[in-house]
């Protein structure tokens, strides 16, 4: 029999059975569980090579290997993780000291469809504390992705948005994409000798890690200082 091709770190016959797992008669699935045991062992290794290859190598190297489909595998494969290790969250208790919390639902035989709530709590440990502190820091990185209303943290070189204003003119002229685009926002002002003044409105670079913005196209949401008609000018 012919050796099944390898894609990743699967052959194409391993890959097919795991799609069809459920599938699969009990001994085959017996077989394959434990052939795939020694490729479960180099998960860790392998997440570890690819993190150093991504932040070792200049960006214009990796970023044509990366696209959409390469975001949503590796955030499927970090819900699965957390799944398995299940880190409680942790924070300040009322005695005082972090400890680790987990709040569950106990369902009650005598009444089909509700549940019992309650929360177990112990001393954390400094490995608890240590990826309770990580995950709020991928939390917070995250939202730059999903929150239109924060700002993105790098302060770039003029000409070096994204996507590039050639993308823009490109997209608008061929009827691809709407495009909304709004190059600076402004603030005006009537000074004392009834002329009306309009100038750029800046912030410092210091204040990106976590800016909130109310973008054009967007419902006003936040109260920005610097988006309000009384900042000093």
């Amino acid at each position: 029999m012919p050796k099944s091709k390898i894609r990743g770190i699967l052959t194409e016959t391993e890959r097919d059975r795991l799609i069809n797992y459920n599938s699969i008669d009990v001994i085959e699935r017996k077989n394959l569980n434990f052939r795939l045991k020694k490729k479960l062992n180099i998960i860790k290794d392998a997440l570890e090579d690819i993190n150093i290859m991504l932040n070792s190598l200049p960006d214009d190297t990796t970023k044509d290997y990366i696209d959409t489909k390469t975001a949503l595998y590796s955030l499927a494969t970090t819900e699965k993780i957390l799944q398995l290790c299940a880190p409680w969250p942790v924070a300040e208790h009322n005695r005082g000291g972090l400890w680790a919390f987990k709040t569950v639902a106990e369902r009650i035989e005598s009444k089909p469809g509700k549940c019992y709530i309650s929360t177990i709590a112990w001393n954390a440990t400094d490995e608890e504390i240590a990826i309770n502190q990580r995950l709020k820091k991928h939390i917070a990185a995250l939202q730059h992705y999903t929150d239109p209303y924060l700002v993105d943290p790098i302060c770039r070189n003029h000409g070096q948005l994204v996507p590039s204003d050639d993308e823009i003119v490109k997209a608008f002229r061929s009827g691809t994409r709407s495009v909304s685009e709004s190059s600076n926002y402004n603030r005006s002002w009537k000074g004392k000798d009834g002329m009306v003044y309009t100038e750029p409105i800046t912030v410092s670079e210091e204040e990106l890690k976590f800016k909130r913005w109310n973008p054009k196209g967007l419902p006003r949401k936040y109260d920005v200082p610097e988006q309000s008609e009384k900042h000093p000018k």
